[in-house]
């Protein structure tokens, strides 16, 4: 062996044995130290980007004692972002998704619909229109539904697997009609399997009269306006629920039925129940008109009723919108549905409006969560409708909503 050979060969050794203390003294990476029950911890990187996201929430009161405890997901506009927070306001976890409505399934999935105001201008976004998508905790899309007009405002996942959602609907307007020639955009609401196979469907084209706009009725100003051949937006409908069980049906009204459906169309300001069998609507509430202060509903949205184990169960929750003209200023709503008696009712004239979106949840310590969506502005009130809780956000957000520590395994692990 020559010298440079006996150079080389040393040197290799020496290469290797650096290696071998090198790798001896690295400390196992966190994949390799843990078992399978044990939660990996999150990267800097998610660590950094959750810190970010924090800065766009201020908390602005927050009094632990009185409020539930558990975790608030929210979409966010513009941000681009679903962010699920503690009630310290801190961003423990994100989606990067534009979302109209995200609903966390028990699974740790979050059940989507693209297409708020702002997505719907944006490229990328826009072409998720016509799709429901269910995305895993770390954002990869494990299902989704695809079909051939919009999907918007509601979605929600069924006990049976099931899905349920409002789609449009638009169709030619009759001739009979005036003498303007445009489409009209109603709703579908549709129950489709996880295969995609339309279990049920309703369309309110046969199921509402064209001539009927609820007790708002058709605006003639509204209708001498338009131009030719522009789609009327009908119905609008926002919120679609499922009936759960209840103690109106267990005492024998038919009306409330569980799996009954309850529907709200914006531009009808009115909630409607309508029987799941037949397909006819079977109750109304449009709210009490007789005075001044009593405009009954405006607009409205997330008209749902209480489930069961829940204060106040079998009414009926409505965020009573408001509009500029009429009535400028919010009402959070708990109505007894078959009285339509309003038993507990929240406004602030100075403070409280959305004039579009909103939404309320009761919670199971008797406080309700408000969704102030315009303003981006999230609430927690007493029965006594006191505030203890709430955080503001700079954008508008998408009916926040909340969910206990149990609900799924994720929030479990970051209990």
């Amino acid at each position: 062996m020559n010298y440079y050979q006996k150079q080389l060969f040393q040197g290799g050794i020496a290469l290797l044995a650096a290696l071998v203390i090198v790798v001896y003294l690295t400390p196992l990476s966190d994949s390799d130290t843990q078992n399978a029950d044990t939660p990996p911890s999150p990267s800097s990187q998610e660590i950094s980007v959750n810190r970010n996201l924090s800065s766009l929430v201020t908390l602005v009161r927050h009094k632990p004692k009185r409020i539930q405890r558990g975790y608030i997901v929210v979409p966010v506009h513009e941000a681009e972002e679903v962010l699920l927070m503690n009630r310290r306001g801190k961003v423990l976890h994100h989606w990067p998704v534009d979302a109209a409505r995200f609903r966390l399934l028990k699974n740790c999935r979050g059940l989507v619909v693209h297409g708020t105001r702002w997505g719907m201008k944006q490229a990328r976004w826009k072409k998720l229109l016509n799709e429901i998508r269910e995305y895993k905790w770390n954002g990869d899309i494990a299902w989704k539904y695809r079909t051939d007009t919009s999907i918007h405002h509601d979605v929600r996942r069924l006990p049976s697997g099931n899905t349920i959602f409002l789609q449009e609907e638009i169709q030619e307007r009759p001739a009979n009609m005036g003498t303007i020639t445009r489409k009209i955009k109603g709703d579908l609401i549709k129950i489709i399997s996880r295969k995609g196979r339309v279990a049920w469907r309703w369309n309110s084209f046969n199921h509402l009269s064209l001539t009927s706009c609820g007790w708002k009725g058709c605006d003639p100003i509204l209708e001498g306006t338009q131009v030719k051949e522009k789609v009327r937006d009908w119905t609008h409908g926002n919120t679609v629920q499922v009936l759960p069980e209840n103690k109106w049906y267990s005492d024998g009204d038919e009306r409330f039925r569980p799996g009954n459906i309850l529907y709200m169309p914006r531009n009808f300001w009115t909630a409607m129940i309508i029987d799941r069998e037949t397909k006819d609507v079977v109750w109304r509430y449009e709210g009490r008109r007789e005075t001044k202060d009593t405009h009954g509903l405006t607009r409205g949205h997330e008209a749902h009723m209480i489930p069961p184990g829940y204060p106040g169960e079998g009414n009926i929750l409505i965020f009573d919108n408001g509009h500029q003209l009429r009535r400028p200023y919010s009402r959070a709503l708990e109505m007894n549905p078959q009285t339509k008696e309003i038993v507990w009712s929240y406004q602030d004239k100075d403070e409280f409006f959305s004039r579009a979106a909103g939404a309320l949840q009761r919670l199971k310590n008797g406080n309700t969560l408000v969704s102030e969506d315009i303003k981006g502005h999230i609430f927690e009130l007493t029965p006594e409708k006191e505030i203890v809780w709430e955080v503001d956000l700079p954008y508008r957000t998408a009916r926040a909503k909340y969910y206990p520590t149990n609900w799924c395994e994720k929030l479990e692990e970051l209990s």
